[in-house]
């Protein structure tokens, strides 16, 4: 079941719950409720638990109305006096037909398009006349067994009231209110009479049993609404934390551009792709110049840095959301760019290039003063036929422009 959204800050979410699922260990916390945002979440999660329950026990309700129908029909037409027989089957017909709408009821309740709170409305209405009519009838008569299912059907009617949807202030109100309308009712139709006091009696007993049934339900299911909740946050931050150890396991530590392993999967699926749809694929491989040199004359912090700063130009280089800039391994990296001609590659090639005379690193050691990229450049054709074939003709272009000088750009001839 998913848990619904409480609309509360994202930084005090969490707390909160905690702190509500701690006061529930008083009581008196019953009384008061959660926060107006976390009152209206748990009244949502209530009525989805709700509806579920109903779904999966709906028919064993069907069943148990069918066998009360039949033991109160067989109770009154064999074991109830002839005198009172009439009157009794016009009662536990009447009180059957009103089961039946609360079950109807119960069946429309499970509608997810429905309005809950009218839903609840009417089942509160429908109990609460069940209830006083039932009360009403049994004291009409002097027959023991009526008192006995009197009582009965107070405690089922009073606990649909509760499962409904009220909660256990509105218990207590309901649970008074139908006191007094009760004994002014019987006061006016019965008089006063012994059996006035003896249900008032049973009218308080079964209020407390109710409110102590009421009591314990709403700290369960107000203890497991905070529980799921709370369960939902750590999954969530789970979830976050392996997210991030997977995007952390495909970057390289230093640059902060993807690594060897992140550029391999998107190659592979990039070269695909190329399979089913005939598009071409360029790939560049950048290699920082005399690297050793530099490491051996600014240090190996300095050395780090570079590597940072040459990542950075070639991410600049790659514009567009497709591209993907790699530490290949060491000073090297590569730069993949898929639906680029070799005109585009060029391009790209010649905006590293552009970008690192700009940045102007300083590099004592060599003639130009500042650090320099030997680029190669290849492109998929004919005669390319796998990924590792691409990425080959892009090293050996890389190695020309090393050999001859560094600091330029050379491209894998094409050859069928």
């Amino acid at each position: 079941m998913t848990h619904p959204e409480t609309h509360l800050p994202a930084r005090t979410e969490e707390a909160v719950m905690r702190e509500e699922l701690a006061r529930l260990s008083n009581p008196l916390a019953l009384l008061s409720g959660f926060p107006p945002a976390l009152e209206q979440a748990f009244e949502l999660w209530l009525d989805a638990r709700l509806r579920n329950l109903l779904r999966q026990y709906l028919w064993a309700l069907v069943l148990l109305y069918a066998v009360l129908v039949a033991v109160s029909l067989i109770r009154v037409g064999y074991f109830t006096a002839e005198p009172w027989r009439s009157a009794d089957m016009h009662m536990s017909l009447f009180k059957e037909l009103v089961l039946a709408v609360t079950l109807g009821m119960l069946s429309l309740f499970m509608r997810t398009d429905i309005d809950v709170r009218r839903s609840r409305q009417l089942m509160v209405l429908v109990s609460v006349l069940l209830l006083v009519t039932l009360a009403i009838g049994m004291q009409a008569y002097q027959d023991p067994s009526n008192h006995l299912m009197g009582v009965i059907n107070l405690w089922i009617c009073a606990t649909v009231i509760f499962a409904t949807g009220l909660q256990l202030p509105r218990v207590c109100v309901v649970i008074a209110v139908l006191s007094i309308v009760l004994t002014i009712l019987l006061c006016l139709v019965l008089g006063l009479q012994q059996g006035l006091a003896v249900f008032s009696l049973e009218l308080f007993i079964v209020g407390v049993f109710l409110l102590s049934f009421a009591c314990v339900m709403t700290g369960v299911h107000r203890q497991v609404f905070l529980q799921a909740g709370l369960l939902q946050k750590d999954k969530e931050r789970l979830t976050e934390l392996s997210e991030q150890l997977a995007e952390l396991s495909l970057k390289d530590s230093l640059t902060g551009v993807a690594n060897r392993r992140r550029f391999d999967e998107l190659l592979e699926r990039e070269w695909a792709r190329l399979e089913r749809h005939g598009s071409s694929l360029a790939l560049l491989f950048i290699d920082a110049d005399n690297f050793k040199a530099y490491n051996d004359h600014y240090g190996h912090q300095a050395g780090d840095d570079c590597l940072r700063a040459l990542a950075f130009v070639l991410v600049d280089a790659g514009r567009r959301q497709g591209d993907l800039v790699a530490r290949y391994g060491g000073e090297e990296f590569v730069l993949l760019l898929p639906d680029t001609d070799m005109a585009g590659a060029l391009d790209a090639a010649n905006r590293i290039r552009s970008f690192l005379a700009q940045a102007a690193l300083p590099h004592a050691v060599v003639p130009s003063g500042r650090v320099t990229a030997s680029i190669g450049v290849a492109v998929s054709h004919p005669g390319i036929r796998t990924a590792a074939e691409l990425v080959a003709a892009a090293d050996r272009a890389l190695y020309r422009a090393k050999q001859s000088g560094r600091d330029r750009i050379e491209v894998e001839a094409v050859s069928a």
